[in-house]
């Protein structure tokens, strides 16, 4: 039940990043920056609350991110 919650306010919390992130999809440098230190801390403070299992999928959400930050800044 805690790791649903965990997870779904992780995946809440992504997507509105990515739709802030939309708005500055010109700044390619500062979107990647400000994205992997969103992402380290959600690590840091899902490491603290259930150790490794939050590892692989904040992994996983950092790299669809940054996946999504070079596409939105191709077509900005």
């Amino acid at each position: 039940m805690i790791h649903g919650t965990f997870y779904g306010v992780i995946l809440i919390s992504f997507l509105i990043g990515i739709g802030v992130q939309w708005y500055f999809r010109e700044y390619l440098q500062l979107l990647i920056l400000g994205h992997s230190i969103e992402v380290l801390f959600m690590v840091v403070l899902g490491w603290y609350q259930f150790g490794m299992l939050v590892l692989v999928p904040l992994l996983i959400l950092w790299g669809i991110g940054l996946g999504a930050i070079y596409v939105m800044n191709r077509f900005a």
